[in-house]
Formats: C-alpha cells, structure tokens, sequence
C-alpha cells in the first residue's frame, strides 16, 4: 500500500516537472522567436531577459510560498498543541481563580 502511494506521488512530481519545464521550453522558444522577427535588436533581449528573470522569480516565489504555507501550518499546529496542554494543566478552583494542577494543594 505504502509502495502504490509513493509511486502515485512520484509520478505525480514527474509529471509536474515534465509539463512546467515543457511550458517553460514554449515561453523562452516564443520569446527567441520574437527577438529574431523584430527589428528592434536591444527592446526584444531586454523583453527575453525580463521573461526570463520573471519566469525563475515566479518559480522561487512559488516555492517559497509553498513552503511558508507550510512553515505557518506547522506553526499553528504547534500553537494549539501547547495552548491544549497548558489548558489541561491548568486548574480552576473553587474561587475560580487558575492555578497549575498539582497533586500537593
């Protein structure tokens, strides 16, 4: 059973690496292509830089997200876990006020 989910998600990282660097091929073929039908030399490999550059900027940013997303869940689940065990170490009295439960008094 392990086995079958790690294939499924490997293949599904595979495959998500083959389309983005496919995508990837398509934009910077496309952008070369612009720079060899335009006149203006210098405008077309400053627009092919400028994709270039956004297209890694937006990857790094994706990732990056990716994995604040996932710092900030770990986080949270943290918080609560702490905010759980100090409530069940706590105790209310009789007066109500809170006190740490101990065994002594």
């Amino acid at each position: 059973m392990t086995a079958a989910i790690l294939t499924i998600a490997m293949t599904s990282a595979l495959f998500t690496i083959a389309m983005t660097t496919f995508l990837f091929t398509i934009v910077m073929t496309a952008s070369l292509f612009t720079i060899i039908m335009t006149a203006d030399l210098f405008t077309s490999i400053h627009t092919y830089i400028n994709t270039l550059f956004f297209t890694i900027f937006w990857r790094i940013t994706k990732v990056s997200l990716s994995l604040k997303m996932r710092i900030e869940r770990e986080l949270q689940n943290v918080a609560k876990y702490f905010f759980i065990t100090t409530l069940s170490s706590l105790h209310i009295g009789e007066d109500g006020s809170m006190f740490p439960n101990c065994e002594n008094g």
